[in-house]
């Protein structure tokens, strides 16, 4: 059995660097875009949700097309991503600076240009990292650096903005915003370059890697191998539904139920940080136990945390920090795991050529579940008693509180139902052993 070569903190940084400016530019994009255009311009929360639904539902069809396209070209990774920061960067400063005076077309146009670049960046790098390693506990090493780093820029997107629009406006708070994302962008490119044409060729050698080029490949025979892996896209589906209702309704319950707007900064700040105190405690556990129970246990901490959010009312901000330091320390599980399992299916169902593929259905799933969310609830919000930024009736407060916190809870216990019926079929089919098995012998119980 071949050894693992060690991999360098350094050769770490560098690969997971990319992720800083990716995860800078998310945040204003799925959460602060929202609202901005909400408040600044005064557009309808039902028109807000109905354009975001099928913006997103768009923006995520395209994942996997980006994902079969970007594994036609394994040899030009570096030069897709570099194009798509370009565009990001472009994409992101016409958002907060409409170039027409239609308000709606250009929130659509750019967002969608942004979250374009942004899925095509984000899915070559993920892809890129699968590929580094063959060993079962670097993929989670791998995984947890990229992340613990994403999640270093999320931290910083949380506080900024507030910190910024101290000193000026909220419009030229986003100008600054951009600004800086070109600056973050154009040095953690400098350093990943490095890593595509040096660290990942020494590292990469030792994992031998299927057919990587080949064309030949129809779209449904691309399809069918992702297919083998389709218990584990269900239990990442599911679980991701639960994490982006309360991610899209997020500022709307510390404003209007908890009236704490001034605090939302710091409440980001602590969800985020605990999320960066985690990783390494889930890497630990993943290697002690194992991925799937790691993942379940993280499963069963956010659902105490959501549980308890139900019932807070206004200037209930102990509480509400404690539910953020709680859920924060979950989600550093479900940022590093599923990456890590589905790079051992990859690897298991050799079928490393379609990488950038199922990597793009992860995407996918993830980008599907936050525009059914953050569509829905605007929607529901929007279409009941309730107005954002004013009194609100006690009926219109608890559908906000069921929409954000129980609801949620309610998704994840059916991913963690799932999650447990699969880790029992692991135990049956293969004695403990780390090979993992197909859905179908979960699906037919054989």
């Amino acid at each position: 059995m071949q050894i693992a070569q060690p991999i360098s903190t350094l050769s770490l940084i560098r690969y997971g660097i990319l992720a800083l400016p990716l995860s800078f530019a998310s945040m204003p994009l799925y959460i602060h875009a929202t609202d901005f255009y909400a408040t600044e311009y005064q557009v309808s929360l039902v028109t807000l949700g109905i354009v975001l639904l099928l913006l997103r539902l768009v923006d995520a069809v395209q994942d996997p097309i980006i994902g079969v396209i970007s594994d036609k070209f394994q040899d030009k990774k570096l030069t897709l991503i570099i194009a798509s920061l370009f565009i990001l960067c472009i994409g992101f400063f016409s958002l907060f600076n409409p170039l027409t005076e239609n308000i709606l077309a250009g929130f659509v146009m750019s967002l969608l240009i942004a979250t374009t670049a942004f899925s095509i960046a984000t899915i070559n790098l993920n892809s890129l990292g699968a590929m580094w390693s063959s060993d079962y506990h670097q993929k989670t090493q791998i995984t947890s650096w990229r992340e613990g780093i994403a999640l270093v820029g999320i931290l910083i997107a949380s506080s900024l903005p507030g910190f910024l629009q101290l000193i000026e406006t909220r419009q030229q708070a986003f100008n600054h915003y951009s600004l800086i994302l070109v600056l973050i962008s154009v040095v953690s490119l400098l350093i990943f370059r490095h890593w595509y044409r040096v660290d990942r060729l020494s590292n990469q050698r030792h994992f031998t890697i299927s057919n990587l080029t080949s064309n030949s490949d129809s779209l449904k025979d691309i399809f069918s191998r992702i297919a083998t892996n389709k218990l584990f896209f269900l239990i990442y589906t599911v679980s991701m539904l639960a994490s982006a209702i309360p991610a899209a309704l997020v500022l709307f319950f510390i404003r209007d139920r908890l009236g704490a707007e001034t605090y939302s900064g710091l409440f980001l700040f602590i969800y985020f940080f605990s999320g960066i105190i985690g990783i390494p405690v889930w890497q630990y556990l993943a290697q002690r136990f194992d991925k799937q129970i790691s993942w379940l246990i993280g499963m069963i901490v956010a659902v105490s945390a959501f549980l308890w959010a139900y019932t807070l009312e206004t200037n209930d901000l102990i509480e509400y920090g404690l539910i953020c330091g709680v859920s924060g320390l979950a989600l550093g599980a479900e940022l590093i795991l599923p990456p890590s399992i589905l790079a051992d299916l990859i690897q298991d169902n050799q079928s490393t050529d379609t990488t950038s593929s199922q990597f793009a259905m992860l995407t996918f799933l993830s980008k599907f579940c936050f525009a059914i969310a953050s569509g829905a609830a605007l929607l529901i919000l929007g279409m009941s008693s309730f107005q954002t930024s004013q009194l609100n009736s006690d009926k219109a407060l608890t559908l906000l509180s069921f929409s954000y916190a129980l609801l949620p809870s309610i998704f994840k216990c059916v991913s963690i139902f799932l999650l447990w019926r699969w880790i029992n079929h692991l135990r049956r089919f293969n004695n403990n052993e780390k090979k993992l098995f197909t859905a179908d012998s979960f699906i037919t119980g054989s």
